[in-house]
């Protein structure tokens, strides 16, 4: 039987599942399918220089020019995890290191395409030895040669997917290995392999557990994996292989629903945040606008004062034997002053038209005694 060169990609947007990859990838959870013995077999191909994948993920954007003024989108693909292995139970008539040093090089041409200043896009690499087959989980921040995020650029649909399957599928030739593409056409899987198949992935969706009332995203994933990893342990009579790829495709399922659940409950946050955001809006403007109407009422009150005291001051005036014209151009002018037969129609009518009329009446006694002065 041909043994075939083995290329998964998994896309990742949630911190949820970077942090659920990470724990994976470096044994910081049980894997029910791994040795535990060989455990110290595995190891770092392109070694880990941040604190997490988040950390390098965020560390890596922070430090392109494009996102110092532009942000993420909330949907973008923050990484992409790329498996690379075979045929479970092919002839190892090669060397795992030669096979894990061709495999990075083909890696390292294909996503190593960002800007000096972000640094590789490869973040992790590891060599597993200690589950049924030899292979490796590179950690990909999908960076283009622009500088910016765009995981879409570098996995462009379906025919991108497979022209890398079968470059990758090119350079392991050399080991024995086929691309699965080349063969896909005269591959024929066997009725009863596959009905089990169908049944093994019927079974692992169904064990999937539903969330449960005030369960956050990370509890639910834990809870998820924790059912999924039972169910792969409780397959017995499966091959290594087929337990491998039935943990690995309930690990894959369960991230999908996470991920769901995780961008409804982020779109939930968003939504509260805008709301709180909306009412803390709205009080500041109800006190900015009691603030204004204290202001003007203040402003009116002195205005009031200010025309009051204009208008008591007129008989002192002409007491002092000042003409009625004189008297009157000095009230006016306070008044002008101080704004006040303007604001007094706005908020005293009454005040504004005794006002009005005072000063008529000095007008007119000035007027009389002019006419008076002519005639004789």
């Amino acid at each position: 039987m041909p043994n075939y060169s083995i290329l998964e990609v998994r896309k990742i947007k949630t911190s949820t599942a970077m942090s659920a990859a990470f724990r994976h990838n470096y044994r910081l959870k049980d894997v029910p399918n791994a040795d535990k013995a060989k455990q110290a077999l595995n190891r770092d191909l392109v070694p880990m220089r941040y604190a997490s994948f988040t950390d390098a993920y965020r560390k890596k954007v922070d430090a392109l020019p494009y996102y110092k003024a532009h942000k993420v989108r909330k949907n973008a693909v923050r990484a992409i995890e790329v498996v690379l292995t075979f045929s479970h139970g092919a002839d190892m008539d090669f060397s795992v290191d030669d096979w894990a040093r061709e495999s990075m090089k083909w890696l390292d041409a294909t996503f190593n395409v960002a800007p000096d200043e972000s640094g590789p896009n490869i973040v992790s690499a590891v060599l597993h030895m200690d589950e049924g087959t030899p292979h490796i989980h590179a950690m990909i921040i999908p960076i283009d040669e622009c500088g910016h995020l765009n995981a879409r650029g570098i996995l462009n649909g379906p025919r991108v997917l497979r022209r890398m399957k079968d470059e990758y599928g090119q350079k392991m030739e050399r080991f024995g290995l086929q691309s699965p593409n080349k063969a896909k056409e005269s591959y024929h899987i066997p009725y009863d392999k596959l009905k089990d198949l169908y049944a093994d992935t019927k079974g692992a969706m169904d064990a999937i557990p539903k969330p449960r009332t005030g369960e956050t995203p990370e509890e639910y994933y834990e809870r998820s994996l924790d059912a999924m990893e039972s169910y792969a342990v409780a397959l017995a009579g499966k091959s290594n292989r087929d337990r491998w790829n039935l943990n690995r495709g309930a690990e894959l399922a369960a991230a999908r629903i996470v991920d769901e659940a995780h961008e409804q409950a982020l779109a939930i946050l968003r939504e509260a945040d805008e709301k709180a955001r909306q009412a803390e809006e709205a009080e500041e403007r109800a006190k900015e606008n009691a603030r204004l109407s204290h202001q003007q009422a203040e402003d009116a009150r002195k205005r009031k004062e200010a025309a009051e005291s204009a208008l008591t001051g007129l008989a002192d005036l002409a007491a002092e034997g000042l003409s009625p014209e004189q008297v009157c151009e000095l009230a006016r002018q306070r008044i002008e002053e101080m704004d006040a037969i303007d604001h007094l129609k706005q908020t005293e009518p009454a005040q504004a038209d005794t006002l009005l009329n005072a000063l008529k009446t000095v007008q007119d006694l000035y007027r009389q005694e002019k006419e008076q002065n002519l005639s004789r």
